[in-house]
């Protein structure tokens, strides 16, 4: 019994957590596990995301993204976000407009692919410093 117990515990205490960040001009860092995942939908916000997560979606406008997590997907929707990504990412959906991606290229990491269905959008590879 008292195992069965300790491995429900486990699995409840596992459970992925979605961030809903709405607002303005808040600064947040964020560290997911497993399968997190980030909804922003705010305007000039300031981002940080680290660790290991499900996916990142950008709906809102003129926020500062900064990625060094492992993330499945970047979805951006708005308009005139600045989005830097230096992560272990696999794909970014670009879907809003005038939306900034920079992709920081490491040794031994591949880049993201990249959907480009928006406008005006645009992506720039950068050496890591």
């Amino acid at each position: 019994m008292k195992k069965f117990l300790l491995i429900c515990l486990l699995v409840l205490s596992a459970q992925a957590e979605t961030y809903n960040l709405a607002g303005a001009s808040a600064q947040k860092a964020i560290t997911l596990k497993g399968d997190d995942s980030v909804n922003l939908s705010g305007s000039s916000n300031q981002i940080d995301l680290d660790g290991s997560g499900e996916g990142l979606s950008v709906m809102g406008s003129s926020n500062k993204v900064n990625v060094r997590a492992k993330l499945e997907s970047v979805d951006v929707m708005g308009s005139s976000n600045q989005i830097t990504i230096d992560g272990a990412v696999e794909t970014v959906n670009l879907m809003g407009s005038s939306n900034k991606i920079v992709l920081i290229k490491r040794k031994g990491r591949a880049l993201p692919s990249v959907n480009r269905v928006g406008t005006n959008n645009t992506v720039t590879e950068q050496n890591s410093p």
